[in-house]
């Protein structure tokens, strides 16, 4: 399978960071196929340990687990400055830039970082385990508890 791109391993640690039933099965992402949990999880881990994160993780967080628009507005408190904003978000390398583009140029900025850690340090997928999960093996209790049940 071909190596995933900055964009997919973000839009996979969006789609794990929602929870829910992302995280109880495995889920389809566009141009990837199916993600499992093992691989979740590492993306995640892959995602979040990689440099510049934090002061990104904002913007990702709009973007990529809530699918929306990160604008500018979404990160001001009311009452609240463009400079106090960027100083507290820890984005002031963004001073100067309309006040539209900055989310934008602040996961452009960490899209580079993932890229760059991946020439280095490239994202493995984990070995797939033919084990049953663990929704597998309450299906099958599920079923020997019920036969027994009709055979007493």
């Amino acid at each position: 399978m071909a190596e995933m791109t900055a964009e997919q391993l973000c839009r996979i640690w969006g789609l794990w960071t929602a929870g829910g039933s992302f995280r109880t099965a495995g889920f389809v992402v566009a141009g990837i196929g199916t993600v499992g949990l093992d691989e979740g999880a590492a993306v995640a881990t892959y995602v979040e340990t990689t440099p510049g994160f934090v002061v990104a993780k904002p913007a990702l967080l709009v973007c990529y687990r809530d699918g929306a628009s990160p604008t500018m507005d979404r990160f001001r408190g009311p009452g609240e400055g463009l400079t106090r904003a960027l100083l507290r978000l820890r984005w002031g390398g963004f001073l100067g830039y309309l006040p539209s583009q900055i989310p934008d140029l602040v996961i452009a900025e960490f899209l580079r970082s993932v890229e760059s850690r991946q020439l280095l340090d490239p994202f493995v997928r984990p070995m797939r385990v033919n084990a049953p999960d663990h929704l597998e093996v309450a299906d099958a209790a599920s079923r020997d508890l019920a036969q027994k049940i009709r055979h007493s």
